[in-house]
């Protein structure tokens, strides 16, 4: 039985990392759904604010993926199957890519019900945030 556990994975930083990343996608879509709620309020130094929180999480976020493909360079034995845990944090980097880039669109000096959307549509705005506010609770 000893022998058997010494072969089991034990390096319970990867699950740390894994949380850690999670929770910085859950904080960036938050923001974004924050920030969508308020783009057309007249308060640019709130959004420019906003902006710079959402690509501050993004590094970090990158830097938390850094951190963990490293340590699967140094670990003989994964938690579980080594593109499993590529394939997951190659999601949720696309994730916050996303929200990233939505943010940019709302540095554009326009009008904002046309920065956030393709066309110039109220629902097509609306729309987003519900899907915004639907997305963030459940990432």
């Amino acid at each position: 039985m000893r022998f058997l556990s010494a072969l089991m994975p034990r390096e319970r930083l990867f699950f740390t990392l894994f949380n850690q990343h999670a929770q910085y996608v859950v904080e960036g879509s938050q923001m974004l759904v924050d920030l969508l709620a308020h783009h057309g309020d007249g308060d640019t130094a709130g959004r420019e604010t906003s902006i710079r929180r959402i690509q501050d999480v993004e590094q970090a976020a990158d830097k938390v993926t850094h951190e963990t493909v490293a340590l699967m360079h140094r670990t003989f034995v994964t938690p579980f199957d080594r593109d499993n845990i590529n394939r997951c944090l190659n999601l949720a980097e696309v994730l916050q890519e996303d929200i990233v880039e939505l943010t940019s669109h709302a540095k554009q000096p326009h009008d904002p019900s046309t920065v956030l959307c393709a066309h110039d549509d109220s629902h097509n705005r609306d729309e987003m945030q519900d899907h915004s506010a639907f997305t963030a609770p459940r990432a």
